[in-house]
């Protein structure tokens, strides 16, 4: 968020998977925000009733959603932060357990990634 208030433009996308594809629609809804803004502020000069009330409550409108994008950061972060604490508990208390199932998870990829290749390999 800028100084004044307004929404900062993403250029660009994040990285991949899905915290990217999360990045890049956050980007996305800064940008229509900030879209927003830059159209009420080019509107605001108009004297039309009509155009007034529009433009109040599309600008309360932008405040809500604003809002809501900075609580849902926040809970996206506080519940990531969650799940690596938990995680980080679990590999410490059972670190053997822990390299059985990244070996299991490493296989099934594996076998996943192959069988997609279609490979009939003789050996």
């Amino acid at each position: 968020m800028n100084d004044d208030g307004t929404i900062r433009r993403e250029n660009g996308h994040r990285g991949a998977g899905l915290g990217g594809a999360m990045g890049a629609a956050s980007a996305e809804v800064r940008n229509l925000i900030a879209d927003v803004e830059d159209l009420l502020r080019g509107v605001s000069n108009v004297g039309d009733a009509d155009v007034a009330r529009l433009r109040a409550r599309v600008g309360a409108t932008v405040a809500e959603a604003k809002a809501a994008l900075l609580e849902g950061t926040a809970d996206l972060r506080t519940q990531a932060s969650d799940a690596a604490a938990v995680a980080d508990d679990y590999v410490h208390e059972r670190p053997w357990a822990a390299i059985g199932i990244a070996a299991a998870v490493g296989l099934a990829i594996g076998l996943l990634a192959g069988s997609r290749r279609g490979g009939d390999y003789d050996y």
